[in-house]
């Protein structure tokens, strides 16, 4: 077996999707293994656009798309991302397998998850109100839903659910497999059996390595997102860092490198930083490489994945935090980040030369501007891990893979 790790480096909304969707052409198993409907990836397939909050974007291209025990369902969310796929390209079958030890979302958590009251943890937080955190608290409780259960007890259980409720899980019920069984008989077949698992959520909102408590519900380092999907750390071969060439955050929380307001907007508008569904304006900043040096230490990624350097374009200088002023001296990397008081710190800035050309869907890195090919390198020497894939547009097509060789590129274009 060889294993696959898309990991978002910073706060999330990295591009995790589009990378995932690209490598899932290569993939033979793709998993999601943590979180729930609390994430959201955007790609392009033949020409449209697909959000999907629960899938894998590996079952756009054929992949067997496996959800693990550690995934929270919000089911009406998994019928929506179901129905994107069977109103253009037919109908789902045994390419989706859930584990039945995978939780419900109930209306109940979904409830207290929604509950913006002053003072309350989900305004103080900034969640989306998917039911995500209140449901995996119940799991820990022992007092939660699984797949199992609700089929199990269905009668006792969908007593008090309203109708639409029902049929959205029991629409997710219906895909129950053996997951593990699964990979481990795929993987006796076939030794070089390719698995992706494909991250949510970025992993400075981990639970217990992020800004808490400013973060998500699961485990969202590489390590966690391994034990989610219930494999071993030794069939990995590569462990891929998701980054921008600036940071977004969602949340409320630490964000020492975030924008004077002038720049922010230009940042998202240029870059659509938006969330999906809210459309609520993301809080934009410049590269942080203390927060990244940390997502390296922890996470120990073999290689990086820089998404979306095609909004840099319009820059004729680029900031990049390069450590955090406090009491006079300059710290590199901070590796304590829970309850972290922001304003505690001051960002370090180094400014790089822009290149003020457009490079929206070039292919190759000696095509990019040398001021675009000096920022690459200068983020790899500060974080000690290569840059193999580069995105250069929205499309699917956009994209620099260092990791294939002329004669690769010539054979797919052939």
């Amino acid at each position: 077996m060889q294993i696959t790790i898309i990991n978002g480096a910073q706060f999330g909304d990295e591009g995790k999707g589009k990378v995932s969707y690209y490598l899932s052409k290569n993939t033979d198993v793709c998993i999601r293994c943590n979180g729930g409907s609390n994430a959201e990836h955007t790609f392009m397939h033949l020409n449209e656009t697909y959000r999907f909050r629960m899938l894998p974007s590996g079952m756009l291209n054929g992949c067997t798309c496996v959800l693990t025990g550690n995934v929270i369902l919000g089911v009406r969310w998994f019928e929506s991302d179901i129905n994107q796929i069977e109103e253009k390209l037919g109908k789902v079958g045994s390419q989706l397998i859930i584990s039945s030890n995978a939780h419900l979302a109930l209306p109940e958590h979904i409830d207290r998850d929604s509950n913006k009251k002053v003072g309350s943890i989900a305004a103080k937080i900034g969640t989306i109100g998917q039911g995500v955190g209140p449901a995996y608290a119940d799991r820990r409780l022992r007092i939660g839903v699984s797949l199992k259960n609700y089929r199990t007890n269905h009668t006792d259980i969908t007593a008090d659910l309203p109708i639409d409720y029902v049929r959205q899980a029991d629409l997710a019920a219906s895909f129950i497999g053996d997951t593990g069984r699964y990979i481990a008989q795929r993987a006796a077949d076939n030794p070089l059996l390719n698995v992706l698992i494909e991250g949510s959520q970025g992993f400075m909102l981990d639970i217990v390595h992020g800004t808490y408590p400013y973060v998500t519900s699961s485990e969202t380092s590489s390590a966690g997102l391994l034990h989610g999907a219930g494999l071993s750390f030794s069939a990995v071969n590569r462990n891929i860092g998701v980054i921008k060439p600036y940071v977004t955050r969602y949340s409320t929380g630490a964000f020492v490198s975030r924008c004077k307001p002038d720049d922010e907007a230009m940042l998202r508008e240029r870059g659509h930083e938006f969330s999906y569904g809210t459309e609520n304006p993301m809080q934009c900043g410049w590269l942080d490489l203390v927060s990244l040096r940390y997502a390296q230490h922890v996470n120990g990624y073999t290689e990086l994945c820089l998404n979306k350097l095609d909004i840099m374009s319009y820059l004729e200088e680029i900031p990049v935090c390069i450590g955090y002023r406090k009491n006079g001296e300059i710290l590199q990397t901070v590796y304590d980040w829970n309850e972290m008081e922001q304003d505690e710190y001051e960002p370090y800035y180094q400014v790089l030369k822009g290149w003020e050309t457009d490079i929206c869907g070039l292919q190759n890195f000696e095509d990019l501007p040398l001021a675009a090919q000096d920022f690459i390198r200068f983020i790899e020497d500060n974080i000690g891990a290569p840059i193999q894939i580069i995105g250069t547009g929205p499309n699917y097509e956009d994209v620099i893979d260092r990791t294939m060789t002329t004669e690769m590129k010539r054979s797919l274009v052939a």
